[in-house]
């Protein structure tokens, strides 16, 4: 889902199953960047399934709307 939302920006330019096809490795490297960077801080690592998802779809999610609200 993360790497979806980020692949949303180029949604006029790439059609729905190569943004989706696209969106695994972006999300897996997203997440697994995060995650690490994320652990050097010290956060427990039993917080990151919900919390790494969740903040990159609401960071996406303002992306798009900035974008799109002109």
């Amino acid at each position: 889902m993360p790497g979806f939302t980020f692949m949303y920006l180029w949604h006029e330019q790439i059609g729905f199953l190569e943004r989706f096809i696209v969106s695994v490795p972006v999300s897996a490297a997203t997440v697994s960047i995060i995650s690490y960077y994320i652990s050097l801080i010290g956060l427990h690592v039993k917080y990151h399934p919900i919390l790494i998802p969740l903040s990159i779809i609401v960071i996406s999610g303002i992306v798009v709307w900035r974008k799109y609200k002109d």
